[in-house]
């Protein structure tokens, strides 16, 4: 595919929300489509991309795609609109009446996935797929899995011999090991990255904790600065600026930090008041960081949509 030519395929990942690993109303094979909708290996917000590209980073066939696409359409979780280039994929995240979460107990709202395209084009089932995410879920932090076959076998619906025949799938794709510290004991399980797909899910936090920490100082500064009831029509109006104003703040905060940049924010708003014109915040953020000697750097981020408003 040549949008990743020359790229390795274990550096581009999705975050799947844990409501949609868990949901009984998304397929196996749905589950690998939203993967490769959800990756990070493109800089546009809403993908664009052909059934057949689908097809390659997914390893399912562009008559599955067609199917799952218009699965996933029916749920609500994408909406289609046809390009020169391909579809292009808006990503909704629902949450389905009615949906028992395959019985699993505890469910989060906010936690996610890395799901790395490195897996889904793998000959590895979407069956074996799903229940490496699910085990990923089970275990979050610890580096150790434990959960008996029969559970699994309840939360993926099939019988445990099954459940068997995917650990043995996920296993020969080097995806996965198992131990039994004690030989009377139950299987443990570790799942296994390499080191790229390691480096890219660091490398992605770091950066997605700073464009957390950006939004918060910018609407800290959008809400003092601006009226509640005017704010969208001022971003609408004013994007080109708006994004020059989360520059200025995002680099601030890669270099000093948020709680840095807050306290110069609401110096500023205190030093000036709130009448002086919007992009003087910049002017101020630019200053400050050549006094304390570092150089401005706009292209951090500066090709990628945010949802700044």
């Amino acid at each position: 595919m040549n949008r990743i030519a020359g790229q390795s395929l274990d550096s581009y990942f999705g975050e799947l929300p844990e409501t949609f690993i868990w949901s009984d109303k998304i397929s196996h094979n749905g589950i690998r489509v939203l993967a490769v909708l959800y990756a990070r290996w493109t800089k546009k917000f809403w993908p664009i991309l052909t059934n057949e590209e689908i097809a390659e980073l997914s390893g399912l066939s562009a008559a599955t795609i067609k199917r799952e696409v218009s699965a996933l359409r029916k749920l609500g979780l994408i909406k289609v609109i046809r390009t020169k280039e391909g579809n292009r994929y808006e990503l909704i995240k629902v949450e389905f009446a009615g949906d028992t979460y395959r019985g699993r107990n505890v469910v989060s709202r906010e936690a996610h996935s890395k799901v790395f395209i490195a897996m889904t084009a793998r000959s590895i089932s979407s069956g074996a797929l799903r229940l490496w995410l699910m085990l990923d879920r089970i275990g979050r932090t610890h580096e150790w899995v434990f959960s008996s076959q029969s559970a699994l076998a309840k939360y993926m619906g099939v019988k445990e011999r099954q459940i068997r025949a995917y650990l043995d799938e996920l296993k020969e794709a080097s995806l996965l090991e198992s131990r039994r510290p004690d030989p009377l004991g139950k299987n443990e399980y570790r799942l296994i990255r390499t080191p790229i797909m390691v480096k890219a899910a660091e490398e992605y936090d770091e950066k997605e904790e700073q464009r957390k920490s950006t939004l918060r100082v910018y609407h800290t500064w959008l809400k003092s600065v601006l009226s509640e009831d005017i704010q969208p029509t001022w971003y609408a109006e004013n994007k080109e600026l708006a994004w020059s104003i989360y520059a200025a703040i995002h680099e601030a905060v890669r270099l000093m930090g948020e709680e840095a940049t807050a306290e110069l924010v609401d110096e500023t708003l205190k030093t000036y008041g709130h009448d002086y014109p919007a992009d003087f915040i910049v002017k101020i953020l630019d200053e400050w960081l050549t006094e304390l000697g570092f150089e401005y750097d706009e292209s951090e981020d500066g090709s990628e949509e945010t949802d700044a408003a």
